[in-house]
């Protein structure tokens, strides 16, 4: 398969929410051949919530996808902050409550990636997503980056060529593994996280995030993600339990996703207590329980070179503590879009892109382990104190995290 000598073909190692939203920014820039090669046969609904935040907002309403917003996702207006008995210290506005442009929403990260599959096949033909097409490795001519794909990958052919190269395949990514093959490792922020959905009567009032922790540093995150449960008078809630390495019985390998029961979790969370919902009703309440350890990476000193370049996770896996690992994603995908319109040259264009992305992406990740320390250190925190340590926090991590010139 080679590019038409009127459109340069852009490969995309990976179908997730960010090579799909770089597809879609493509597209709206003039670009007709790009090819999205994924790893698993079909993209399914899988996953739990994701919080998409008003830069990624903006991107994507800007090529026609804010009423699907809207239709599948709730507009997040606030984030309160409690103790383990429900009592609130803080409120933080969010989205247009806190003067953005554009909302932040949560919604299930499958229907986010239905939604954004939908339009890329719409768009770009159906045979832009291809399944089954693992890419293992590549190589790079003069005027040609070839990738090489899994053996028995449905196309037929173990290769295919392009102009350009994006690595979008995750945390396990092969086109960062052969750019950095001595930064695949990945650090361990020393916790557990715990991962479920749960339908519920009503939560808060449906619009809120919280976030709470006790004196042993456990945490919890919750918030309500489905237009559809809040149509029919709802709540369909994604939770994590965040729980510290040593307060369980044997930690997870770093790498792994393990299914657990709610019962390895219901005895963290005893003692708390929440007024507007039954707690342990939610945790007990989840068809699975997803168990994975928080991890990122440092920066990388470079991305890319040649005809290659990195995207999402792959070139930036963040703690998902501000929840904008999804969200940086998505900006990238526009950001790169926009460089490589603007430029004559596409090479060149892809060093424009990190230049851009590289800076803010990683001042994002660090103030993601800033924040993290800081929420831990709220254990020993009570009353006006705490009150005014997550005050403190949220500013400065804010200042950082949403100071982007494409910040909706």
């Amino acid at each position: 398969m080679k590019s038409s000598a009127q459109q340069p073909r852009i490969l995309i190692a990976g179908a997730g929410i960010g090579g799909l939203a770089c597809a879609l920014a493509l597209h709206a820039a003039g670009f007709r051949d790009v090819i999205l090669l994924e790893s698993a046969p079909t993209i399914e609904r899988v996953g739990v919530g994701i919080n998409v935040q008003p830069a990624a907002v903006a991107e994507l309403s800007l090529v026609g996808l804010g009423d699907e917003f809207e239709r599948s996702g709730i507009r997040t207006r606030a984030i309160a902050y409690l103790d383990e008995f429900g009592r609130q210290h803080r409120s933080e506005p969010r989205g247009t409550a806190a003067g953005h442009r554009f909302p932040q929403y949560s919604l299930h990260r499958g229907d986010l990636q239905a939604m954004l599959l939908y339009a890329v096949r719409d768009r770009l033909g159906p045979e832009s997503v291809i399944g089954s097409a693992r890419v293992v490795a590549f190589y790079e001519s003069d005027n040609t980056v070839t990738v090489r794909l899994a053996s028995g990958a449905a196309l037929g052919v173990d290769e295919i060529s392009g102009d350009l190269l994006i690595g979008a395949d995750g945390i396990h990514s092969n086109v960062r593994r052969q750019l950095h093959p001595e930064a695949m490792a990945v650090r361990s922020g020393g916790l557990q996280m715990f991962r479920g959905v749960t339908e519920l009567p009503s939560f808060f009032d449906g619009e809120t995030m919280i976030v709470a922790n006790d004196s042993s540093k456990r945490r919890l995150i919750a918030y309500p993600i489905s237009a559809r449960h809040a149509q029919q008078g709802r709540a369909q809630v994604n939770w994590v339990c965040m729980i510290p390495d040593e307060l369980l019985p044997s930690s997870s390998d770093v790498w792994s996703r393990e299914r657990m029961s709610a019962q390895d979790v219901l005895p963290h969370y005893a003692g708390w207590t929440m007024e507007t919902f039954d707690l342990q009703a939610m945790l007990a309440g989840s068809d699975s329980v997803l168990r994975q350890a928080m991890v990122d990476r440092p920066p990388l000193p470079w991305w890319g070179k040649g005809r290659v370049t990195l995207l999402g996770d792959s070139a930036h896996l963040m703690y998902p503590v501000g929840a904008h690992g999804g969200s940086q994603a998505i900006v990238d995908g526009f950001e790169l879009a926009d460089t490589l319109a603007a430029s004559t040259d596409l090479v060149q264009g892809l060093r424009d892109y990190e230049i851009r992305r590289q800076a803010p992406t990683s001042s994002i990740a660090q103030a993601n382990r800033d924040r993290d320390a800081a929420e831990r250190s709220l254990a020993a925190a009570a009353g006006a104190d705490k009150a005014a340590e997550i005050d403190r926090i949220t500013r400065t991590y804010n200042a950082v995290a949403e100071r982007s010139p494409r910040n909706g």
